[in-house]
């Protein structure tokens, strides 16, 4: 493909390299988005977005203007869709799952926390999506969607955590999974992160201030009720960051 010449590399291919290379992303078969009236074709998405962007019912964006998408031929790869200003929005919702196939790397932590790097499958599959009023978001409806699931292997970092550190932490055990995310799927949700170890921590606890019991009070509350506890103390500026009001 690439020839060396005492000036450089050249392209020795008769095609342009743009041609073979997908810079939508990987993945499978763009999907075509098609006018269904007049057969015109007004572009295509990459398939891991497919399902998101153009499912039936989807209210797809194009150069500034509206379309909604009739079906979506999976198959085919094809979305059909008709010119409409609709007053609605539509919103995709998913599900995602991952499963770690291969640990690659793994560095004990303290306290039985271990970091791994290694190969994991993430499986996505939109179920259905909303409708909400383009003027006030509220949700007028929701639909199901029975479409196929999708699944990425691809590399993530992740923490093992012991259930006696995520029970001294007061997190539910339902909400453990969620600390299992990829680097490479930026739709993946983290129910929680944990900073690296500080002193008087362990390497992926939360810091002690998370666990403190009782109502949280920020900065600016605190720093006016220690001014009304010390009259004599003279005025006080509330602390940096805090709004002033204008007089």
């Amino acid at each position: 493909m690439l020839r060396s010449r005492a000036t450089g590399w050249y392209w020795t291919l008769s095609e342009s390299a743009h041609e073979l290379t997908d810079l939508r992303g990987g993945g499978g078969e763009p999907v075509r988005i098609v006018e269904e009236a007049g057969g015109e074709s007004l572009g295509t998405v990459d398939a891991a977005s497919a399902h998101t962007q153009v499912h039936d019912g989807a209210v797809y964006l194009h150069q500034g203007r509206s379309y909604v998408v009739n079906r979506l031929d999976v198959d085919q790869a094809v979305a059909f869709v008709r010119r409409e200003d609709p007053l609605h929005s539509t919103h995709p919702q998913s599900a995602s799952t991952l499963r770690i196939r291969q640990v690659d790397r793994e560095v004990p932590w303290k306290d039985g926390v271990r970091l791994c790097f290694g190969t994991v499958d993430v499986t996505d599959q939109v179920t259905g999506y909303q409708v909400r009023d383009v003027f006030t978001q509220a949700v007028l409806a929701q639909h199901p969607l029975d479409l196929p699931p999708r699944t990425l292997t691809t590399k993530a970092v992740w923490w093992v955590v012991p259930r006696e550190r995520t029970d001294a932490a007061e997190i539910p055990a339902e909400e453990s999974p969620g600390a299992r995310t990829p680097p490479s799927t930026p739709r993946s949700r983290c129910s929680r992160r944990w900073p690296p170890a500080t002193a008087g921590t362990s390497a992926g606890s939360p810091p002690p201030s998370t666990r403190t019991p009782g109502r949280r009070r920020s900065s600016c509350t605190t720093g006016r009720r220690a001014a009304r506890a010390s009259p004599s103390a003279g005025p006080t500026m509330p602390p940096r960051g805090c709004g002033r009001r204008r007089t």
